[in-house]
């Protein structure tokens, strides 16, 4: 299944550096709003595998990605346990970039991608496209070439604080 929780028991490198450590977070006991994360399995669903290591061509590679990501639909059983577990996190959600390849121990990706602030439910899938759609840009790719990895995001849902 693509969906984790944040507690971190089945949390794997697909869930993204952030996700990683808000799991640390809560191992160590502090205080970290309730939420799961949609691994990159997800990501690559929609978007397809993108490679960016020849720089003349990921231009067309990020408009294909993102032509796939628009029209791409997820499984049904997908769509219906993010939505049970949404509504499950209350009126207002924070949805998060977790890139796997952002917020580990050789650095983060402060800028790069995307995160979503005081989102309604029915506007999370909307929300989540978003933020897959910001590891579709020059920038992303760019980075993710330095940092020698392919582009791959998940994406943290939790509830969100002021």
């Amino acid at each position: 299944m693509w969906l984790h929780a944040l507690e971190g028991a089945d949390l794997d490198p697909r869930c993204g550096g952030k996700a990683a450590g808000l799991a640390h977070l809560l191992a160590a006991g502090l205080a970290v709003p309730d939420g799961f994360v949609l691994d990159d399995r997800a990501f690559h669903h929609a978007a397809g595998e993108l490679a960016v290591d020849d720089p003349a061509q990921v231009g067309g590679a990020l408009a294909a990605a993102a032509a796939r990501r628009a029209a791409a639909a997820l499984p049904d059983a997908i769509e219906r346990e993010v939505i049970a577990r949404v509504r499950a996190l209350g009126p207002r959600l924070a949805v998060r970039s977790s890139a796997t390849i952002e917020d580990g121990a050789a650095g983060a990706a402060a800028g790069v991608f995307s995160s979503r602030r005081a989102v309604a439910p029915d506007d999370v899938w909307a929300a989540i496209r978003a933020v897959w759609t910001s590891a579709l840009t020059p920038l992303a790719a760019a980075y993710a070439r330095r940092r020698g990895g392919a582009i791959a995001i998940g994406v943290i849902v939790q509830a969100f604080v002021e």
